[in-house]
């Protein structure tokens, strides 16, 4: 039996945001190379944390009833 189709978002309650990337970690700086040589270049920064995206609300994955017995109300 298949499941019953997933509600709408609420449009009061539209989804969590994302959580934007954070300032105290911008990345990680890049090594300078080494002055001994030129076989140790320097690392390149990493980027920083970025922002967890949004997750939607109202998802119904499983409900006790029949597809049939849905009313759009």
């Amino acid at each position: 039996m298949p499941g019953c189709p997933g509600k709408p978002a609420s449009p009061l309650n539209p989804g969590r945001p994302g959580r934007p990337s954070s300032p105290r970690w911008p990345g990680n700086p890049g090594r300078p190379a080494s002055p001994l040589g030129p076989f140790n270049p320097g690392r390149p920064s990493r980027p920083g944390n970025p922002g967890r995206p949004g997750v939607p609300v109202n998802i119904s994955v499983f409900c006790p009833y029949p597809p049939s017995f849905i009313v759009d109300l």
